[in-house]
């Protein structure tokens, strides 16, 4: 399902649509910015940002903002993005659950939001008095769910309030009244009592557009509360009845539709002064906090190092290092096995430049990092950059089945093993400089070095050409 939130009674609603004009406000001229406190829900066996694409929630929140852009509403992160491993909450299979591990951790004064890999079997839910949970599958770029639940906490019904759980047939004779259960998604959890209401049904002329479903005249009737697809016009694909038999067909622009998100593009004017009156007198405390100054981020890290061959240090750890970037708060930094990171060994998040990770494998690596801060979300991570681990080793004698050193431009060698050995020399970013033939087996030689720039180098040692097994070592060229 797309959404788990069902219709509610909204005493607020009510109250406010009988006289719209007296809670008036707008945004059009300062835009309201509200704060979101964002929880990744992990399992106690595996890391939170490993859990989840840090890319895909950047894109979502950017989403977010985009979608209510046109209203003035925008939305900024209040503090870090917090983790919490609960393996009953993760992927939960039933909504009372979700309302009940929400309301343990929420913080006050905030829009609480929840990602999670399983909601109950929806995209999302929105609890009035607790926040918002979201299946992460459902997020991303040119996906609307959170915008769907958003508008729900700011109190907006669905287009089709009444007919959620009830399954429209164009053939079957529309009722006039709705009745529906809103037990759990009253302003408080109430769990000994199931709490009934009716809708009317809304008709074609929006004759009773007031007190027949949302009660906004500027959203047309709907009656679909199942995914459907829409024409070229945002329309669905088939007429609908009302009760008195006049034909007309579902909006499917509306945020607050069961549309799929291809069709949906806007909130109504009334349904957009609605949550503006909502922010001011059901949800004032949104606004108690003093919001940060919106920064873009407009240029990306650069990144330092590692960079080609890079030694490990006595912790089997390799330190990356980028450079800080104006206004960023935050970094991402992704390190895979494959180019395209769907092979991803870590995602960590930090506000520091620099951090050392563990790496198990010696194979070829790619690593990059994403800046953003609590208003700025729209960004991209930088052009990924590989390096490939080696073991260092800080003695003359490097391995036991050689021994080197360099003197006056020349590379002395000693085989003592019983097999040839084959020698290259590279730079630290990987280029290979030179490359020797087989060593004789119980002989000293000595290779004459192309002439290079004094620095670091890495001498490799492998028993057959261009195969392993191999060692590396560091050498300094004076």
């Amino acid at each position: 399902m797309p959404c788990g939130t069902p219709n509610w009674y909204d005493a607020w609603r009510e109250h406010y649509l009988h006289e719209p004009a007296r809670f008036y406000t707008s945004a059009k001229d300062t835009p309201y910015l509200l704060p979101l406190q964002l929880y990744l829900i992990h399992s106690s066996n595996s890391s939170p940002h490993r859990s989840y694409a840090t890319s895909t929630i950047l894109d979502a929140l950017c989403q977010l903002n985009e979608d209510f852009k046109p209203t003035g509403i925008r939305f900024y992160l209040y503090d870090s993005i917090r983790a919490i491993a609960s393996d009953e909450w993760t992927n939960h299979e039933d909504i009372l659950t979700g309302i009940r591990l929400m309301q343990k951790h929420q913080t006050p004064g905030v829009i609480n939001c929840y990602i999670v890999r399983g909601a109950a079997g929806t995209c999302g839910y929105n609890i009035p008095y607790a926040g918002i949970t979201l299946n992460h599958s459902c997020l991303g770029k040119g996906q609307h769910t959170w915008t769907h639940e958003i508008g729900h906490h700011l109190s907006l019904p669905h287009t089709f309030l009444g007919w959620e759980g009830k399954r429209y047939h164009p053939d079957s004779p529309t009722p006039k009244i709705l009745l529906y259960d809103y037990t759990l998604f009253k302003d408080s959890l109430i769990t000994d009592t199931v709490i009934y209401d009716t809708a009317e049904v809304e008709l074609a002329d929006g004759s009773n557009c007031r007190q027949a479903a949302d009660g906004f005249c500027d959203t047309p009737p709907d009656y679909l509360s199942y995914r459907w697809e829409c024409d070229d016009s945002a329309r669905s694909t088939f007429a609908l009845r009302d009760y008195l038999g006049q034909r007309f067909y579902a909006d499917g622009s509306l945020y607050m539709s069961y549309a799929v998100d291809e069709c949906q593009s806007r909130f109504s004017d009334e349904q957009t002064a609605f949550m503006w009156a909502t922010i001011h007198h059901k949800r004032p405390y949104l606004l108690d906090h003093t919001p940060p100054t919106p920064q873009a981020i407009e240029e990306e890290p650069i990144l330092l190092t590692p960079r080609g061959y890079t030694f490990l240090d006595e912790d089997d750890r390799i330190t990356f290092r980028w450079s800080a970037v104006d206004h960023a708060e935050w970094y991402v930094v992704e390190v895979a096995i494959n180019k395209s990171f769907s092979r991803l060994r870590h995602r960590v998040l930090t506000s520091d430049t620099s951090i050392a990770l563990p790496i198990s494998s010696s194979r070829k690596h790619w690593w990059r990092v994403t800046a953003f801060n609590r208003t700025h979300f729209c960004v991209r991570p930088t052009s990924p950059e590989s390096f490939i681990p080696e073991s260092a080793s800080r003695t003359k004698e490097h391995s036991p089945m050689m021994k080197w050193w360099y003197a006056e431009g020349y590379l002395h060698i000693q085989n003592p093993t019983t097999q040839p050995l084959y020698l290259q020399l590279v730079t630290i970013h990987g280029k290979v400089l030179f490359e020797t033939q087989d060593f004789i087996p119980h002989k000293t030689q000595r290779v004459k070095l192309p002439l290079m720039t004094p620095g670091l180098y890495i001498v490799k040692v492998c028993t057959t050409r261009r195969h392993g097994p191999c060692t590396s070592h560091r050498i300094f060229l004076n």
